[in-house]
C-alpha cells in the first residue's frame, strides 16, 4: 500500500511540475518579444508581407487594380503588399485603409 501511494505522490508531483513548466514556456512565448509589445506588426525596412485581392463583379473577375508605390501598394498582381516606408505605414497604422486611401 505504502509503494501504491508513493508511486501516486510522484505522478502528482511530476505532473505538477510538468504542468509549471508548460505555463512558464507558454508565457515567454506570449510575453516575450521587442520593448513596445508589437511584434507581429509591419516594421519599416523589415518587413514585406502579401494579400490575395481579387474583384469580381456579377460573378465576373475583374482586372487586377494597377500599379502604384508606397508602403501599402498593388504592383498590378493582384496582390496588395505591405511594406512600410514612412512611419505612418507602420505598426497600427498598416491597415487595408492605407490601401484604399492610396489607391
Amino acid at each position: 500500500m505504502q509503494i501504491g501511494v508513493r508511486r501516486r505522490a510522484i505522478v502528482v508531483w511530476a505532473l505538477a511540475v510538468a504542468f509549471l513548466l508548460f505555463t512558464a514556456a507558454l508565457a515567454i512565448a506570449v510575453f516575450a518579444g521587442s520593448a513596445n509589445g508589437e511584434t507581429s506588426v509591419p516594421r519599416i525596412g523589415q518587413d514585406h508581407w502579401h494579400a490575395r485581392l481579387v474583384f469580381y463583379a456579377c460573378g465576373v473577375k475583374q482586372a487586377n487594380a494597377p500599379f502604384w508605390e508606397r508602403g501599402v501598394n498593388t504592383e498590378g498582381d493582384g496582390i496588395i503588399h505591405i511594406h512600410p516606408i514612412q512611419p505612418s505605414e507602420e505598426g497600427r497604422g498598416a491597415r487595408l485603409v492605407k490601401w484604399f486611401e492610396y489607391g
